[in-house]
């Protein structure tokens, strides 16, 4: 079974026809690359924030934690004057 959408337009109608729709071909694509870089823009924005905020956690932590004590708190527990190994 064929289609015949266009088979009582001239040749002329026809030409016409094909040019509008592979005119719109870059119209489309366009309209599809802004919307990609409007969501990685967003996506790096997010990504940006995220990074902010782990180095200002390691920059936390570094202020909290003295370099060394960690170590000694995973190996030991101290109790009064006794410490305990926790192999």
């Amino acid at each position: 079974m064929h289609v015949r959408i266009m088979r009582s337009a001239s040749l002329k109608q026809r030409v016409f026809a094909l040019i509008i729709i592979l005119s719109t071909l870059p119209i489309a694509c366009f309209a599809v690359t802004a919307f990609s870089m409007m969501r990685g823009k967003a996506a790096e924005q997010k990504l940006d924030a995220a990074n902010k905020g782990a180095v200002y956690i390691a920059r936390i932590n570094g202020d909290v934690t003295p370099p060394g004590e960690l170590i000694l708190r995973t190996r030991f527990i101290s109790r009064g004057s006794e410490e305990i190994s926790l192999r």
